[in-house]
């Protein structure tokens, strides 16, 4: 079965100021000039090499590890990945096949609340079509006690056709 990269890692500025090319490892120091810090923890081996003329995308070099990495998850790549499982697939016709009629006073899911009957009738029109995927986010970014000086974020993700 063929798969989709959910998870990506790219190097960052361990200042969060810049995001080093993904296909580039020939690039040594954040480009800010205000801050200008190395990109890999073995920074002087990089260094020596590059000077040396070696590339170090060549891949019969090490690569080399960033001081500070951030990782991406496909939300797309992971829908997708899933949808490539019949079972799960299976999972999803859940909203679909929900029945439609709205009583009011009953909740028996968040398809009989609200703001879903006012996407589905009235405002949007969302979901005409039996294979759409509603999704829900929630973002919340707080500073670690332990590293005062970064932040982190996350980002929580619900697929609401899966009951």
């Amino acid at each position: 079965m063929m798969g989709f990269k959910v998870v990506s890692h790219f190097d960052v500025c361990p200042n969060g100021c810049f995001l080093y090319p993904k296909d580039d490892a020939n690039i040594l120091f954040c480009t800010n000039e205000n801050c200008q810090l190395p990109r890999y923890r073995k920074h002087e081996q990089a260094l020596a090499l590059r000077q040396a003329g070696v590339n170090l995308n060549d891949e019969s070099f090490p690569s080399f590890v960033a001081v500070q990495q951030m990782v991406v998850v496909s939300v797309g790549a992971a829908l997708a990945q899933m949808m490539l499982d019949e079972d799960k697939r299976e999972l999803f016709k859940y909203r679909a096949e929900q029945d439609c009629t709205h009583e009011d006073g009953v909740y028996r899911d968040i398809f009989d609340g609200k703001v879903y009957q006012d996407f589905l009738f009235n405002q949007q029109q969302l979901f005409q079509d039996d294979s759409d995927i509603g999704i829900v986010l929630f973002v919340d970014g707080f500073q670690p006690k332990v590293q005062t000086g970064s932040t982190l974020t996350i980002i929580h993700c619900l697929v609401m056709n899966i009951q």
